[in-house]
């Protein structure tokens, strides 16, 4: 069953290619959102289908060299390996990073998809395909916000919306940012009109292309142009680039401030 699903994906994914070369010269890149209340809390978000996975050497918010453990060792860099105590579960920039990275190892696929916790294989998260039904496949909600919770973002409430983990962390006074750094909030709106509010708040929402699209996909980040995902070709979290351009437009970064610090330590 696990090749069946693999090819199906892969299928998928040649033909979301194949869809968006016809309509990449008409398609719009822009960092924008939406400042207006979700509507549709109640359905799960489309992961993204794999691509540009693991080999990516980034400089960490800690401001050391990192390479994703999913992927090969390059440019000679050696991957850095987790020594010291994890940090104190205080919602810091440290913290995020850490439990994110840790977040592919901790995964238990054999335990309804169990990470950190929280259950991400849910009927709210599966697809049904003519050679059976994938729990997982829309995970990428729940994989964020068990990583936020065990990094100690009390405010982050488990949920399979990829919006609502955006704006939870945006009425919590996270706000966005054009750089990527680690330990931020990353998203990304689909290159195709559709039914679901665009994921985007503040400045990500001046400059919106459109109110509504397809699908929405979120996730933490841990370095320079480095996340921690789901995967819907594996229904797990996994290290990968953030730059999309088949599926998504480009990604949106939301990032803790002092004003957010300040609010935690209350």
């Amino acid at each position: 069953m696990q090749r069946y699903k693999i090819v199906f994906l892969a299928s998928l994914l040649v033909a979301g290619g194949a869809i968006a070369t016809l309509l990449w010269p008409y398609a719009q890149s822009a960092l924008n959102g939406d400042d207006t209340p979700d509507q549709d809390r109640s359905r799960a978000d489309t992961s993204p289908l794999p691509g540009f996975g693991g080999g990516y050497v980034s400089l960490g918010g800690d401001g050391k060299m990192h390479v994703p453990s999913t992927g090969a060792k390059i440019l000679g860099f050696v991957q850095r390996q987790e020594t010291k105590a994890p940090p104190k579960a205080n919602c810091s920039r440290e913290a995020i990073i850490y439990y994110a990275r840790q977040a592919p190892k901790n995964f238990k696929e054999d335990k309804k998809g169990l990470l950190f916790g929280v259950r991400t294989h849910t009927n709210a998260t599966a697809i049904d395909t003519p050679i059976g039904r994938f729990a997982g496949f829309n995970s990428c909600a729940l994989v964020a916000t068990a990583i936020l919770r065990k990094a100690g973002c009390r405010w982050s409430k488990i949920t399979a919306n990829a919006k609502a983990v955006y704006d939870a962390a945006y009425r919590n006074g996270w706000r966005p940012t054009i750089y990527q750094d680690g330990g931020c909030i990353v998203a990304w709106n689909s290159r195709w009109e559709g039914k679901r509010t665009r994921i985007g708040r503040g400045v990500h929402a001046k400059t919106m292309a459109r109110n509504r699209v397809l699908f929405r996909h979120v996730g933490v980040t841990t370095g320079s142009n480095i996340s921690v995902d789901n995967s819907a070709i594996t229904s797990a979290p996994s290290e990968s680039y953030t730059y999309r351009p088949i599926m998504y437009e480009a990604p949106i970064y939301l990032c803790p401030t002092l004003k957010s610090a300040r609010r935690k330590k209350k």
